[in-house]
């Protein structure tokens, strides 16, 4: 494989980037992220793809990024003149969003189940939530120094987070209450999380060494039936605040006849998978349980 296309560029860790600050930093304060520029010494079906860059403020650190349910990315800038959450549209168009709490440190940021977009505050010690329309609320976690670092959606409906200056895991709901887990393991510093297919949150500890799991209690997700047919699906939280089957079940109270039904399933469907909250895959089951259920 030909090398020409490779380029490293080297990127400051918010973590690190406390020493710019006159705070104290540990050794390696940079890490090194390696781009590959498609089209340039490859071959064959990959030659000829194209990667853009779109600006932001001068200066902003853009760090965590997620896709939203409104159809933009949404992204942190950490440094602490902007303290910003950014919006991009997929055309390339950016806003940004003032922190009420100066010096907040935003890190990472995720999709909740309500719409809402949240992130992690470094050095604000918050959990922030942000509305597709710009609307920031702050959540204050109960112990100090926390540092939270990694966000991301639970199978229970709730956000988690980790801590990594006390070495815990954090659960908030979507109405503001915090809790706190410590890791068995002292000075694991927990970084990253995510939500795994059991129904359990993972996540890295960065000094610990090891990858943790912790329990939500929460069961499977139930799959969207409709009259007896099981799509697979799973019966999510959507925007409106409630599940598939709720707003399908709104469907069939509200349509006169069968294919009206078909067509509000339809177009349920479409502006779900639009959002990124179903597949096309995920579309087409429902959308064929809709089709044979005899409803209404």
């Amino acid at each position: 494989m030909a090398t020409q296309g490779l380029r490293c560029s080297w990127l400051r860790s918010p973590s690190r980037a406390v020493a710019d600050r006159g705070e104290s930093a540990q050794p390696g304060g940079r890490f090194a992220v390696l781009i590959l520029l498609l089209g340039v010494g490859l071959s064959g079906a990959a030659r000829g793809q194209v990667v853009t860059e779109f600006p932001v403020s001068s200066f902003a650190e853009p760090y965590g990024i997620a896709a939203g349910p409104d159809g933009n990315l949404w992204f942190t800038e950490y440094e602490v003149n902007h303290n910003n959450i950014g919006r991009i549209t997929t055309t390339g168009v950016v806003t940004e969003f003032a922190i009420p709490t100066a010096g907040s440190g935003p890190t990472d940021v995720a999709a909740g189940p309500d719409g809402n977009l949240w992130f992690t505050e470094l050095q604000g010690n918050k959990i922030g939530r942000i509305t597709v329309a710009g609307v920031i609320t702050e959540f204050p976690i109960p112990t100090a120094g926390a540092s939270p670092q990694g966000i991301t959606a639970g199978p229970d409906g709730n956000l988690w987070f980790t801590e990594e200056g006390k070495d815990q895991i954090g659960r908030i709901t979507t109405t503001g209450v915090i809790t706190e887990f410590p890791t068995p393991t002292a000075a694991s510093t927990p970084w990253g999380i995510a939500a795994g297919p059991d129904g359990n949150l993972w996540f890295a500890e960065y000094n610990g060494n090891n990858i943790g799991r912790i329990t939500t209690g929460a069961q499977p997700p139930a799959t969207v039936v409709i009259d007896g047919c099981d799509s697979g699906v799973p019966d999510v939280i959507i925007p409106d605040g409630g599940t598939i089957t709720d707003a399908i079940a709104q469907c069939a109270a509200g349509a006169g006849n069968h294919g009206a039904f078909v067509s509000c399933v339809r177009a349920l469907t479409n502006n779900l998978k639009d959002q990124g909250i179903i597949t096309g895959a995920q579309k087409g089951a429902i959308q064929g349980c809709a089709g044979q259920a005899q409803v209404p």
